[in-house]
């Protein structure tokens, strides 16, 4: 495998709070979904996150030379569909975006890349679904080696995602769990040797040969000189400003386009850890468009359960009631209705948790 091309394993993810705006389609329970990260290659973990991460020591400073800004297009928002098909695009990526970018001592290794939608597979193989599934719109790459040396290299995935929605969606799937977090656009973290962080319409990461003070030092000086040709308008994340931070872990918080719980009819949501007691449950919700579609919701969710599910059941809690049942290893999923608000808990272990933590929830929800 060469480096920047991705190992992809067709996928499940996990659960969901959310914003849902999409159309019902009948449940097809999905394959667990992960990446594999060797050498250079990136993990990706479809899960939510929970561990704060530690702001590391500043790097020594690097200058970037001739770095000309560029005009960020324009926002667009989520549509209902998600369409992760390879479709008709235009040609895509400006060289000046990513050019005059190599910290003092480094050079430029070959040309610069661009990927549009129809060919971004080239690049990152299967992983390149999930993008579209974020309505990501192109890919910019080049590569940086240190006096010339290739085995010590630097290599700049920036991508359009059109929407601060799309970028902060893709950034928080690709989130993993107690990383360092680095001051970098709106949010961004190191792992190993790598970069992670998102600004505005662009999401982007940096895979670095080895983790080392230099390396480092550098790889932040790309970040940071590309991030400062990026334009935020401020622009919001869809429905995020919904989520109830209360009791929440910090930096949980994640957002699937589709096949949140690994359910086909749930789209547009975003997914959360919250603390009960000295536990840590996953919850998810989504706010449909009426109560009547919230409930046809929970009704494919119910026959699913039935289907899947060991001992399906429903409950009332607070006068709420709520369906779960086992998926597996007295690891539960359960859902209720509020409303038009759809939401529930995802691979809580056992029943009394389950109850507990939907309470915990639906107290959550009926305080926004």
């Amino acid at each position: 495998m060469t480096r920047g091309k991705f190992a992809c394993a067709v996928a499940a993810v996990c659960f969901s709070t959310a914003v849902i705006l999409g159309a019902c389609s009948p449940a097809t329970p999905s394959a667990p979904d992960t990446q594999a990260l060797e050498g250079s290659d990136r993990a990706l973990e479809k899960v939510a996150t929970g561990a704060a991460g530690v702001i590391p020591p500043a790097a020594p400073a690097l200058s970037i030379t001739e770095a000309t800004p560029t005009a960020d297009p324009s926002p667009a928002q989520p549509t209902d569909a998600v369409d992760t098909s390879i479709r008709d695009a235009d040609a895509y990526g400006d060289d000046a975006f990513v050019a005059n970018l190599a910290p003092a001592g480094w050079k430029q290794v070959g040309d610069i890349e661009h990927y549009n939608v129809a060919s971004l597979y080239d690049k990152i193989n299967g992983r390149s679904e999930l993008y579209m599934a974020y309505d990501v719109r192109g890919l910019s790459w080049v590569s940086f080696a240190l006096d010339g040396d290739t085995s010590t290299f630097i290599d700049l995935f920036i991508y359009d995602m059109q929407s601060p929605t799309g970028a902060f969606g893709i950034y928080s799937v690709e989130r993993e769990t107690g990383q360092e977090k680095v001051d970098l656009g709106r949010a961004g973290y190191k792992t190993g040797s790598n970069f992670f962080f998102w600004k505005g319409n662009y999401y982007g990461y940096i895979q670095a040969a080895k983790d080392s003070e230099a390396i480092d030092a550098a790889a932040l000086a790309v970040s940071k000189g590309v991030l400062d040709r990026v334009t935020d308008d401020g622009g919001a994340v869809i429905g995020l400003d919904k989520v109830p931070t209360n009791g929440m872990v910090e930096d949980s918080v994640q957002f699937f386009r589709a096949d949140a719980l690994s359910l086909d009819f749930m789209n547009n949501t975003f997914t959360a850890k919250y603390a009960v007691g000295d536990q840590a449950v996953t919850g998810y919700m989504t706010w449909r468009g009426s109560e009547a579609e919230a409930a046809e919701i929970v009704g494919k969710f119910v026959d699913y359960l039935k289907e899947y599910g060991e001992s399906p059941t429903s409950k009332t809690i607070d006068g709420v009631e709520i369906h779960m049942a086992d998926l597996g290893g007295g690891f539960m999923d359960s859902m209720f209705q509020l409303g038009s608000t759809v939401a529930g808990l995802t691979s809580t272990e056992g029943a009394e948790l389950t109850e507990k933590g939907a309470a915990h929830l639906i107290a959550l929800l009926k305080a926004q």
